[in-house]
């Protein structure tokens, strides 16, 4: 099925096959979340929730910026087939 087909049908869904699992990326979250755990304990309720809040903001900001280079990266991708010559038939 193409990819145009796929994204109508609901079956290709890029914003959620996006994360790495490489374990590069896995150790770094590893280490992330243990230090998390420690900062709570660390930390009273209000310390607790400013922290909550803080990383929900960066991970709003961050679903931002992937969207963002989604869409830059979609349109580079179209330019350089545009540039090269691809036919596409419709």
């Amino acid at each position: 099925m193409n990819l145009i087909k796929q994204i109508y049908k609901g079956t290709l869904f890029p914003a959620e096959s996006k994360y790495p699992t490489g374990t590069e990326y896995l150790h770094m979250r590893k280490e992330l979340e243990s230090k998390i755990e420690r900062l709570n304990t660390m930390l009273d309720e209000n310390g607790r929730q400013l922290l909550e809040d803080v990383l929900t903001l960066r991970v709003d900001m961050d679903s931002v910026t992937d969207v963002d280079t989604f869409v830059f990266g979609f349109k580079i991708g179209a330019e350089i087939m545009l540039e090269g010559g691809v036919k596409i038939f419709l």
